[in-house]
């Protein structure tokens, strides 16, 4: 795919949108939540962003949430009084019935009005013809071939890349890296400076690794992302067939010339 076919797009939080906007990248505005009635908060984002996307987590959703039709009309409204060019659902909990029905009903509504809207990729049945969003962080297979996958199976039209840093501890040999064996970046530092270690590139995983012996003698495998694997797997990304990635203000810092050089 041509370089000039690809778009990245920073998500950036209200603190820091006007020095992400520095960076010349389109922005995402996570200042938006749904909140336990269904209905849409905004935080304190400053009266003169406008443009970019209006970005909407699901931190005040649970089981109880009822389906809120009004949420819909309310995500529209703040696009048009923002110049909003569409929305982007950071959710992060698996689908409810009333989030699923708001998914479906918000993605024939925007698709209708020729207006963005992007979803997790757990939504894909929920929602037909929504743009997916689909996490950088494979942690057991080819980088390549698990994005190749995603094209394959949606079409390249529908697929969006969002860098989420992967960091993360596991007992070897096992190559099981769940939820548990998630490090912090300030852990990771301190086992790093602790034993000494020399990390290594991985072209498969398209990320950083070492490995150490845990306290109990054990063999331990550490994997995680810097600012080169962050380019190389949105590089990796648009090779194949991806149109636009994702990527957090915080991840982005230093790095937005290297980003810059997969647009031209």
């Amino acid at each position: 795919m041509d370089k000039s076919g690809f778009a990245i797009t920073i998500c950036t939080n209200p603190a820091d949108a006007l020095a992400a906007k520095d960076l010349s990248f389109p922005l995402c505005h996570l200042a938006y939540s749904v909140g336990k009635d269904g209905r849409l908060y905004r935080g304190a984002l400053g009266v003169n962003i406008t443009g970019g996307l209006l970005g909407v987590s699901d931190s005040g959703i649970d089981e109880n949430t009822p389906y809120s039709p009004e949420l819909m009309r309310e995500l529209k409204r703040e696009c048009d009084a923002r110049a909003f060019s569409g929305v982007l659902c950071d959710f992060e909990r698996p689908p409810t019935p009333s989030t699923a029905r708001f998914a479906y009903e918000s993605a024939i509504y925007f698709r209708s009005l020729g207006m963005d809207f992007y979803l997790p990729e757990a939504y894909a049945s929920s929602a037909p013809g929504a743009s997916l969003l689909i996490s950088s962080s494979v942690t057991d297979g080819a980088c390549g071939d698990f994005y190749r996958s995603a094209v394959f199976k949606y079409g390249a039209s529908r697929v969006a890349l969002v860098f989420e840093p992967v960091c993360i501890d596991f007992e070897m040999p096992s190559p099981r890296a769940d939820g548990s064996d998630r490090l912090s970046p300030a852990e990771l530092d301190e086992i790093m400076r602790r034993e000494k270690a020399i990390p290594y590139y991985s072209h498969e995983l398209t990320a950083n690794y070492f490995t150490y012996r845990s306290a109990d003698g054990k063999s331990r495998f550490a994997l995680f992302d810097d600012s080169r694997s962050m380019v190389r797997k949105l590089d990796a990304a648009r090779r194949a067939g991806f149109r636009e990635a994702f990527v957090c203000y915080p991840d982005v810092v230093g790095s937005h010339q290297e980003l810059s050089s997969l647009l031209i």
